[in-house]
């Protein structure tokens, strides 16, 4: 019958309770950051509480089962497993396979290996001439000596890196071996006992137990948090990079913005140059029409058949400068209100000595306007003082006059075309249903695309005199003004004109 001793009990239970608890979290903490150290280390102790559970010996009907079922192979190969795991759990720990990445696969090939050894020789035991004198052998002089030698290897490998673990790893293996070998060399009575009666042999080997997990489980804590502040170093240097990957994003969203607004604009401006210039070649085309020419021409073949060579002359001459200044004009954007006031003065003397002076015009502008100052559409005023001798003074049965006056009123200027015509609605009733003015609708485009371009907008608005008990007749008003407000038409007045 074994005697109880209270103070081996106490480190009995110390040293399971503390293997069961590390354990336990090792295998939780390597289940959330799967970290392999976790896991060796919970297998080292997993086998090492195999061994202090076979170790326990307080209890008489636990030892004589015990020696029933005695297998001394069990006794010497279940520390081959939890050394074997020691190996695994050390070099993970020191970061072997970071700072000695060959050393690292010749140590986790040899724990491998006590592994294979650990399970074969349990079942060795069966074997003929196998006995526990062989254990014996094989753990005191074999694998031992090696293993302690690999062992302190790695602790003197490990005091070469900068990794935190060398300390702990040091220290706990430290305390360990020197309790495990005097707890050991006391069991073969090679060193004697110096606290007889009241504490064991054993229990040097439970306070080494002790000892070194409490060193590793500080160590173990230690590289949670490093491992912690690491992710969160990790995840600012992340929401750091997602928010520079944002700004650069956002920039390059607001560059190709901008990039596109002036891609837009370019285009705008393009497809504006091109409208201008088509509206230039309609404006070209509409006012030399080929009955304009025709009539011209055929007036000019009267002159001559009517052997007036002189008027036929002077009528060429004058036609010769009309489409000169069409010509010149009609290649810019834009020329000024002295100009298209001459080309308009050109215009209508041609016309009246193609119908026989039978109508007079008169063009009034006052000294104190620089008509240089206004710059507009080339052929602006002409398809006005044409529809205005076309469809109004040359449907009335009387002389017929058209005056032309330019007038500046609080910094605005307005140019009046008055005639005394039928008027334009009148004019329109005459006209063929269906009947819409191409010249006036040119005109239309023509101003709305000035005004997009220039400061100085353009409107202009239609009266018919009899609508103020003024006679018959049409007035058009055109009006020039910075940034001034439009004056809308409606569609009718516009292209039934």
């Amino acid at each position: 019958m074994v005697e109880i001793q209270l103070i081996s009990i106490i480190l009995w239970s110390i040293t399971a309770s503390l293997l069961v608890i590390f354990i336990i979290l090792s295998l939780f903490i390597f289940r959330t950051n799967s970290d392999k150290t976790f896991k060796y280390y919970a297998f080292y102790c997993f086998f090492l509480l195999l061994y202090v559970v076979y170790k326990f010996d307080f209890y008489p009907p636990y030892v004589e089962w015990l020696q029933l079922h005695y297998n001394p192979g069990f006794n010497w190969m279940v520390q081959v497993a939890y050394h074997a795991f020691y190996m695994m759990f050390g070099i993970r720990f020191l970061e072997f396979h970071i700072y000695y990445p060959l050393s690292y696969r010749y140590l986790n090939r040899y724990s491998n290996v006590l592994l294979f050894i650990s399970i074969a020789g349990i079942f060795t035991f069966f074997l003929p001439y196998i006995t526990s004198r062989t254990f014996d052998v094989f753990f005191l002089f074999i694998f031992l000596p090696v293993h302690l030698s690999l062992a302190v290897f790695i602790i003197i490998k490990s005091l070469l890196t900068n990794t935190h673990a060398r300390y702990y790893f040091t220290m706990g293996s430290f305390l360990y071996m020197l309790l495990a070998m005097v707890s050991l060399l006391m069991a073969y009575k090679i060193v004697k006992n110096p606290f007889p009666g009241w504490i064991y042999t054993i229990d040097f080997f439970f306070m080494a137990i002790i000892l070194e997990g409490l060193v590793f489980s500080y160590g173990l804590s230690y590289r949670i948090r490093l491992i912690y502040n690491q992710r969160l170093t990790f995840q600012k240097e992340l929401e750091k990079a997602q928010q520079k990957i944002q700004e650069n994003l956002k920039e390059k969203i607001s560059l190709q913005q901008k990039e596109n607004l002036i891609l837009v604009e370019q285009k705008q401006k393009q497809e504006l140059i091109t409208k201008v210039a088509y509206l230039q070649q309609k404006v070209l085309r509409s006012q030399i029409n080929s009955h304009f020419i025709f009539n011209v021409l055929n007036s000019i073949k009267l002159f001559i058949l009517q052997n007036d060579a002189q008027k036929a002359s002077m009528y060429l001459g004058k036609f010769a400068r009309f489409i000169r200044s069409i010509l010149d004009t009609s290649i810019h954007d834009i020329t000024s209100l002295a100009d298209e006031l001459n080309t308009l003065d050109l215009y209508l003397n041609i016309e009246q000595m193609r119908f026989n002076d039978k109508f007079s015009y008169n063009i009034d502008v006052p000294d104190n306007i620089n008509l240089q100052n206004y710059p507009i559409p080339p052929l602006l005023l002409q398809p006005f003082a044409e529809n205005a001798i076309w469809h109004g003074m040359m449907q009335a049965e009387k002389s017929s006059r058209l005056n032309i006056r330019i007038i500046e009123i609080a910094g605005v200027l307005k140019v009046e075309i008055e005639d005394n015509g039928i008027g334009y609605r009148k004019s329109i009733s005459n006209k063929k249903q269906g009947h819409k003015s191409m010249g006036l609708n040119i005109v239309k485009e023509r101003i709305e695309h000035h005004n997009q371009r220039h400061r100085l907008k353009i409107n202009y608005s239609l009266l018919d005199k009899s609508d103020y008990g003024e006679g018959n007749g049409t007035i058009v008003v055109i009006t020039f003004e910075e940034d001034g407000s439009r004056i809308i038409l409606p569609d009718d007045l516009i292209n039934n004109t």
